[in-house]
């Protein structure tokens, strides 16, 4: 159940704005019958959102907190953000293809921001499933804002997102930043084991930091798989 999940992962130290946001994605989320769904590539509603949205932002209440520095992980690989663009260095944090993936990415850079681990699969499983949930109600929510996006007919696109196995794309992207109060920023792997920033959504909302550390971090390796990011120092 998903209050379990919450309350497994409050137990492991979270901390109460994580959790907070642990029982705001379960309580949004419900059981519906699903059957349609499409893939969008990030990218295109990013860049019409900068060019149309307000330059002021809402502080929220920051259900995300701001990441504590960590060492790059000898159990991950590390990649590094191409020069240009600071040149930081991430972690890739591995997740299955099994239509979460976005989500899941999500929901293991909100985890590794808490405690500092990953939760285990199934606590994993039931966040990745409450943020798609959550997501789609804000996107029924925001019907107006975003209907010309989306591809289709609107009703079946929301309803056939709800399926566990739906790959989502630039429209749950948006939506998740709602969810979870966050800038997210989507990255694409470059040769030589480097990675390029296609989007950052979510920024004129809540305020997202100079420096970028305050965001939650994918990197989209195309077909619509997503994985977790993570900054680290490898020093």
């Amino acid at each position: 159940p998903l209050e379990m999940a919450c309350s497994m992962t409050s137990a492991r130290g979270m901390g109460i704005l994580s959790h907070v946001a642990c029982v705001y994605i379960a309580t949004a989320a419900s059981t519906r019958v699903a059957s349609a769904q499409a893939i969008h590539q990030p990218g295109a509603f990013a860049r019409h959102r900068a060019s149309s949205s307000p330059s002021s932002c809402a502080s929220g209440l920051g259900f995300t907190p701001r990441p504590l520095p960590r060492r790059c992980s000898t159990t991950t690989r590390a990649v590094r953000r191409s020069a240009k663009d600071e040149g930081h260095v991430y972690e890739v944090h591995p997740v299955a293809g099994d239509g979460r993936c976005l989500f899941r990415s999500v929901a293991i850079g909100m985890a590794l921001r808490g405690s500092g681990g990953r939760d285990d699969v199934g606590t994993e499983t039931a966040r990745a499933d409450a943020l798609r949930n959550a997501a789609v109600d804000e996107l029924e929510r925001r019907r107006a804002e975003v209907e010309w996006f989306i591809e289709g007919d609107f009703d079946a696109y929301c309803v056939g997102m709800r399926r566990p196995n739906a790959w989502g794309g630039e429209p749950e992207i948006l939506m998740l930043t709602h969810v979870v109060e966050t800038p997210i920023e989507v990255f694409m792997p470059e040769a030589g084991k480097s990675l390029r920033s296609i989007g950052v959504y979510g920024g004129e909302e809540y305020c997202d930091e100079k420096d970028g550390e305050g965001r939650i971090s994918v990197v989209f390796h195309g077909a619509g798989h997503y994985e977790a990011l993570t900054r680290c120092d490898d020093e």
